[in-house]
């Protein structure tokens, strides 16, 4: 008994070091995310509403996040360039490629360093299938009008990443994404109708769906 106490005061103090080292972090990233929103497109993102988002996805990810050390270094890094481009996506409907595109690059070498030492033989195939599954379907959305080609660059971005997971986060996160977009565009409209920023529901989607799946 004594034993199985002491495991658990273990395991509950490592928990709490964790998350109160993810939201010193995460507030600690607050001016810096915010100087480069500004830097981007003149605008600079409220640092209580940023402050919240980063802490709720660097906590989840400490407490129900995946693992894997590298698994999670990339989706903090994803966090952090996601608080960017959906402040900016907020604030100007506009999502800038000079984060998305470059992530691309650097999310595909990620996986291809890891997935040489992964017993997962097929989840590099399924990354890129995922990423190509999402891009098209959300470019055949913005060929309808329903949102942009920014939003599309986006997704096939995520998708790298979540098919790397598995088809269930994908497919989750296609699911979350239309609630979330659902939810947004009601709120525009009763607010007047402006067009809704779809990249924070993208992003949210997507963290859900590592957490959950």
């Amino acid at each position: 008994m004594t034993l199985q106490l002491l495991i658990h005061f273990g395991q509950h103090s490592s928990s709490t070091a964790a998350v109160t080292g993810a939201l010193v972090v995460g507030l600690g990233s607050v001016p810096s995310i915010q100087a480069t929103a500004h830097r981007l497109s003149g605008h600079s993102p409220r640092p209580g509403a940023l402050a919240t988002v980063v802490c709720v996805v660097l906590v989840g990810l400490v407490l129900a996040g995946p693992d894997g050390v590298v698994d999670r270094a990339r989706l903090v890094a994803l966090a952090f360039g996601g608080a960017v481009v959906g402040a900016i996506d907020v604030a100007q409907r506009w999502l800038p490629d000079v984060i998305v595109l470059p992530a691309y690059p650097l999310t595909g070498l990620s996986l291809i360093a890891q997935g040489t030492f992964d017993t997962d033989a097929d989840a590099l195939l399924r990354a890129a299938l995922v990423s190509a599954s999402a891009f098209a379907w959300y470019g055949a959305c913005c060929a309808m009008g329903g949102l942009g080609f920014g939003d599309v660059k986006l997704a096939g971005l995520l998708g790298l990443v979540l098919g790397w997971h598995g088809w269930a986060a994908g497919f989750v996160a296609l699911l979350a994404a239309t609630a979330f977009g659902g939810i947004a565009g009601m709120r525009a409209l009763a607010g007047g109708g402006r067009r809704v920023a779809f990249g924070p529901s993208l992003m949210a989607a997507a963290f859900v769906a590592v957490l959950v799946v």
